[in-house]
């Protein structure tokens, strides 16, 4: 943790049984997706040029929007001090539930997949053909639900162990 965030005091999780993640320079966890991107700022530096007016952290993050197909996930970002672009794909509900938690998951995975890739899909929006790789990091969820599962696994098995032995 960072020295600085000794003071902080962070809120909650918005959801329960997610395992949270912390985005670089960031003190709080929050359950979401995270995208670390790399970019080629020369190629940023040219289309700036033509385009005659700087492209920013956010017009990248407004163009990445329009790649979202989950209406339950937002985006937001930033320039890091690492010099990469930082995405969080979050869910737009204060109490999200497992399943949005996971929609914006695959969401972030697409993204990451596109930039690998070096998909024409982000290839054909002026500042994403910028993007040269990612790596993207998911809040899993804490395996609550295969925790039942093994139980109920070993009761099934139990019960037709039972009804074999009485025939």
């Amino acid at each position: 943790a960072l020295p600085i965030c000794t003071s902080v005091k962070c809120p909650p999780l918005s959801a329960t049984g997610c395992k949270p993640v912390v985005s670089p320079g960031a003190c709080c966890p929050l359950c979401a997706a995270m995208l670390r991107i790399l970019y080629d700022k020369d190629k940023l530096d040219s289309f700036a040029k033509i385009i005659k007016k700087p492209i920013t952290a956010f017009d990248i993050i407004q163009k990445i929007r329009l790649h979202i197909s989950v209406p339950q996930c937002d985006v937001f970002g930033y320039l890091s001090i690492e010099s990469e672009i930082v995405i969080l794909i979050i869910p737009t509900d204060e109490h999200p539930k497992q399943l949005q938690i996971e929609a914006c998951n695959k969401e972030a995975e697409k993204i990451d997949s596109l930039i690998n890739t070096d998909s024409p899909t982000l290839a054909s929006h002026v500042p994403l053909s910028a993007l040269i790789a990612s790596q993207v990091q998911v809040s899993s969820p804490v395996s609550s639900s295969s925790n039942l599962g093994l139980p109920l696994l070993l009761h099934i098995v139990c019960i037709l162990i039972s009804v074999m032995l009485k025939m």
